[in-house]
């Protein structure tokens, strides 16, 4: 057979097809091709890897017109495919009769500076943005210190106890059927445990976490916080703020240098850690647990308004005292708001972020690489715990591939 000019492909593709690679062409055992000319149409300048038999054969993360000869051997395959995440998009508030989601282009990890820094990255959750969801049955209360979306439902809470001082569950989103887990005096503070799926809460002036598996949907036995541990002083919900991972519970209280650990489950006391400086003196602390995409667990504490203190927590078991730490350079104004959804893990990526009115930061406990980005007005806005998947597809949009040569036997 005659050697012919041919495209041998012409595709646009998604996020979630170059994810789990495509294949561009597979030739059979008894033909070869030479590339003459590769036409790649990227403009987000995402980046992604043409493979010749599963192995890296050039990075294409612009957009071009390549001509030459490359020579493609007989059986052999050209794919193409991305190793890029979405790590953040959108915010998130709520009032009485709308939850409002606000963002801009999602950012990727493959756009994170090489160098920690602000970042000129377009991302703008401004009101004229945002996207406004009514609320067919209007919220309990207008203001909201709490809210999250778990195995499909949606769960918030009054931030100030005019709702009814309760905490809510609406089947299958905002617009479910609303069911109150537990009323009778405000929620002081909410935490959600990503490995078990427990959601914690505490009411002013109580003395026991009260716990809701929003796997099953079902509220599980309150665990009452324990008593009399050696430095921390006396418990108040008022004051108090808690993390959970894997039915553990890392807890600390206004005015000290100290972290105690707790099972969720039994409320035992199992140990306590030195954190590296004093809590506010009347602002809940700030800290988190954060798992990334590798399933390593670190915890992570805002020290003080210029730094954070990162955790490794050893076997990725937060029952054991970590004995490890880091810091990195804050820059956002969190240590002393007591707000306690200002530094948020995000699932499913290696990040976490923190912000503030004006600005987030976004942070790898890992490596602590961390970049900023400025020139907010979130107000009220929170973080939403998650990616919005579908928002991320098509802020990645599509990349284009043509090729043409000659097919040889």
């Amino acid at each position: 057979m005659a050697d012919t000019l041919e495209e041998i492909c012409n595709v646009s593709l998604n996020l979630t097809q170059l994810k789990a690679g495509y294949t561009l062409f597979d030739l059979p055992a008894t033909d070869g091709f030479v590339i003459r000319d590769i036409y790649v149409s990227n403009p987000g300048n995402r980046k992604v890897q043409l493979l010749r038999n599963g192995a890296a054969f050039r990075t294409l993360d612009y957009s071009t017109n390549l001509s030459g000869f490359e020579i493609v051997p007989k059986d052999a395959t050209m794919s193409l495919s991305t190793s890029v995440n979405p790590i953040f998009n959108r915010f998130q508030s709520m009032t009485a009769n709308q939850v409002v989601q606000s963002g801009g282009v999602t950012i990727f990890d493959d756009a994170i500076p090489v160098s920690n820094q602000n970042a000129s990255i377009v991302l703008a959750p401004y009101t004229a943005n945002a996207v406004y969801q009514t609320v067919s049955t209007s919220f309990s209360g207008n203001a909201f210190q709490f809210c999250l979306v778990a195995a499909g439902n949606f769960y918030y809470c009054d931030a100030n106890g005019s709702g009814g001082n309760a905490l809510y569950r609406r089947a299958g989103g905002f617009n479910g059927a609303e069911t109150t887990l537990w009323s009778g005096t405000t929620i002081a503070n909410a935490t959600y445990d990503q490995a078990t799926g427990i959601l914690y809460a505490i009411q002013v002036g109580g003395s026991v976490w009260k716990r809701y598996d929003t796997i099953n949907s079902v509220a599980l036995a309150d665990v009452a916080l324990p008593t009399g541990l050696t430095g921390q002083g006396a418990w108040s919900a008022n004051t108090m703020s808690f993390t959970a991972y894997n039915n553990v519970l890392y807890c600390s209280i206004v005015g000290t240098a100290v972290c105690h650990i707790v099972s969720g489950v039994t409320s035992t006391y199992t140990g306590s850690f030195a954190l590296s400086t004093t809590t506010p003196a009347s602002a809940r602390p700030q800290f988190k647990f954060s798992k990334n995409r590798a399933g390593e667990v670190y915890f992570v504490y805002v020290a003080s308004s210029s730094v954070w203190q990162v955790f490794t927590i050893v076997g990725n078991n937060p029952a054991t005292v970590p004995t490890v730490s880091r810091t990195v350079a804050a820059a956002v104004s969190i240590y002393n708001t007591g707000s306690p959804q200002r530094l948020v893990d995000i699932p499913g990526t290696d990040w976490m972020v923190g912000y503030d009115t004006s600005s987030i930061q976004l942070l790898n406990p890992a490596n602590l690489q961390f970049f900023t980005v400025t020139n907010f007005s979130l107000s009220n806005f929170m973080i939403q715990q998650g990616i919005d998947t579908a928002a991320a597809l098509t802020d990645f949009g599509q990349i284009g591939v043509r090729m043409t040569g000659v097919r040889f036997n």
